[in-house]
């Protein structure tokens, strides 16, 4: 959040890329949650910078860690894999799938919401499949939760693409 509210994408991505390193499982060793929120805040970053070439390493990363996650019944680290599967889903057009992603996510682990912002992602996508009914009603749920957790970034982004979306609307 401290690099992507203050526009430092390069120190970011370059954080989170040797932090993926160092946690990233040695051959044989499983993936843990630790792991996915790495990855997923490396691809947050390496996203502002360049799109990636191809997905496919990170998304089986991301499904390698999902699996783990799952059999230790580890929420956060389930929420920050399929969020990151989302993500990739987002970033490839593929706006339905990634809103599933999203929406297990944020019934996995709520609280990832506050670092994450995956409920402004789901009205995001929504919005970029010109759904404006569905993305006005999710960027009034981040307003609601950015203004009762008072997050004033949160808040703002939030009008801003409630405004978006009613501009889209022609309202």
């Amino acid at each position: 959040a401290f690099c992507d509210m203050r526009s430092r994408f390069h120190e970011g991505e370059a954080l989170f890329r040797e932090a993926a390193q160092r946690l990233a499982p040695d051959a044989g060793e499983p993936p843990d949650g630790a792991w996915a929120v790495a990855l997923l805040s490396w691809f947050d970053m390496r996203l502002y910078i360049a799109r990636l070439e191809s997905y496919e390493e990170v998304d089986s990363q991301a499904r390698g860690c999902l699996n783990q996650c799952l059999l230790r019944e580890d929420a956060q680290g389930m929420a920050a894999s399929l969020t990151l599967l989302g993500a990739i889903a987002e970033h490839q057009a593929r706006f339905g799938t990634a809103i599933g992603y999203f929406q297990q996510a944020m019934k996995a682990y709520p609280a990832l919401d506050a670092i994450y912002w995956v409920e402004m992602r789901i009205g995001l996508c929504y919005q970029a499949d010109r759904q404006y009914s569905e993305a006005l009603q999710t960027f009034l749920g981040s307003l609601e939760r950015g203004r009762r957790t008072g997050e004033r970034v949160k808040t703002g982004w939030s009008l801003q693409n409630i405004g978006d979306t009613l501009v889209f609307q022609g309202q």
